[in-house]
């Protein structure tokens, strides 16, 4: 079943949709992403945050929230198409490890923006953003207090990952086949 870029009339008036989804924690930096787009996006461009922001809305305090849209818990067939219509998914968290928003932002043709912390950027493609981060010693730390993001150091994404099903089961089959001989 073909995925549909979301239609809605509050965005037609935008060159560019970018979008931000994520289950909204502080670890996941929803101001970072908001300045993220502030600073790189057209000011033609509009970004939907998708997800409850209950938990970080004291974040949101004294933003310029000019231009930005928030969507709220949406179901996954709405977010799907939400992603279809995007240019980027920014997801800047730290230390976060295989998000499942990558993943699936990254099937519907969005361009990833994310931090160099954690496993994320393996799965963004290697025409990802990536913002580089201080590499994590593995010392205690408080996850819920993330460093502030330097955005001048950003490079493009070193990893080819293939996302795609059938690639997928390919393998799967090759390795069944070769425990089978």
């Amino acid at each position: 079943m073909a995925v549909h870029p979301l239609v809605h009339s509050a965005l037609d008036s935008y060159a560019q949709t970018w979008v931000s989804a994520s289950s909204w924690r502080p670890h996941k930096r929803l101001a970072e992403n908001i300045r993220y787009f502030r600073e790189h996006a057209s000011p033609d461009d509009c970004l939907v945050i998708a997800g409850d922001v209950s938990q970080v809305a004291e974040t949101l305090r004294g933003l310029d929230m000019s231009r930005i849209f928030l969507a709220g818990d949406m179901q996954q067939d709405q977010l799907n198409a939400l992603y279809r219509r995007s240019s980027h998914l920014i997801h800047l968290a730290w230390l976060d490890h295989c998000p499942n928003v990558v993943v699936d932002a990254r099937a519907a043709g969005c361009r990833i923006v994310c931090s160099s912390s954690g496993g994320t950027e393996e799965v963004a493609g290697n025409n990802a953003i990536v913002v580089e981060e201080d590499e994590w010693d593995l010392s205690p730390l408080d996850l819920y207090s993330p460093p502030r993001l330097d955005f001048s150091r950003q490079r493009q994404g070193s990893f080819h990952h293939v996302n795609d099903m059938l690639d997928v089961a390919e393998k799967y089959i090759a390795e069944l086949r070769g425990i089978l001989r």
